[in-house]
């Protein structure tokens, strides 16, 4: 039996705002320092963007102001009374577009909660609680949604606010979805790989490799684990995923590594690959 440990930072692996860090962005709202460390991977998880080589990562909206918007999203929040039917209107389909490609989101309604999913991900969904009739917040990291209606009441926007930025989403038909997961079909029936993600993959754990070679005792946990794993050997496509991402295979002297990367966009940027260390668990 094969067995998978993870390696990158869990999708919405936040930690808890301290009271401290929430009192010390209050103290400093308005200086464009941050009062502390934001933890390293966004709320989409590795979808828009981790630090990385071959990251472009997101264009954040706005710029200014960051300190009081980190405030705003890191301060405690209270869930309101909310008719569920009045949600119904934000129910849908919503596409961010990043300079590293678009990401396709799913808000919907179970009863009187309410969801919102990373479609191009695989993520699990996550929960908001309604602060108003158009705002919503998370409680597994610090983070909102917001909705943008027309003036005839016909919603045209969702904003995700999150580590001092926000970033806008324009609702999109159902059909914006289908397209998307016929051609993502297409590509799972034809079992090849979307063009120049092996290029990609390599490049990047090439530059792992040179890393740990460079690094006695590396911090990064991908790159200790590299370290360990020997000399590259090299990369074999398995399958395209249910929700898109390239699975590959790398090869190395003592061990092997399961990786997931997204397409690249058409400007070539790809966001930073998700590698697990395969183990043998038995026979």
């Amino acid at each position: 039996m094969l067995g998978l440990i993870g390696l990158a930072v869990p999708y919405f692996a936040f930690p808890f705002v301290t009271a401290q860090a929430v009192e010390a962005a209050q103290v400093t709202a308005g200086q464009e320092q941050l009062p502390y460390a934001p933890p390293p991977v966004m709320g989409f998880g590795n979808v828009l963007c981790a630090p990385a080589f071959f990251c472009a990562g997101p264009e954040p909206r706005p710029r200014s102001g960051q300190q009081k918007l980190l405030y705003e999203q890191t301060r405690p929040q209270r869930e309101i009374p909310f008719t569920p039917a009045d949600f119904d209107k934000y129910v849908g389909f919503y596409e961010f577009a990043f300079p590293d490609g678009h990401v396709l989101v799913r808000v919907y309604r179970q009863a009187n909660r309410y969801y919102w999913q990373v479609e191009n991900a695989g993520q699990p969904p996550t929960e908001f609680f309604p602060e108003s009739r158009t705002e919503f917040f998370a409680t597994e990291f610090a983070a909102q949604l917001s909705f943008v209606a027309a003036p005839d009441g016909h919603v045209t926007e969702l904003i995700f606010h999150e580590m001092g930025v926000q970033h806008v989403a324009r609702k999109v038909p159902d059909a914006v979805f289908e397209a998307w997961r016929e051609k993502l079909q297409s590509r799972m029936t034809a079992h090849k790989p979307s063009t120049r993600t092996d290029v990609a993959l390599r490049r990047q754990l090439e530059a792992w490799e040179k890393t740990a070679q460079l690094n006695s005792e590396p911090s990064e946990p991908i790159i200790r684990t590299v370290k360990g794993l020997g000399k590259f050997e090299g990369l074999q496509f398995i399958k395209t995923g249910p929700h898109g991402m390239d699975v590959y295979e790398a090869t190395y002297s003592k061990g092997e590594l399961r990786c997931f990367i997204m397409p690249l966009s058409s400007s070539g940027p790809v966001n930073r690959p998700e590698c697990h260390q395969v183990l043998s668990t038995g026979p």
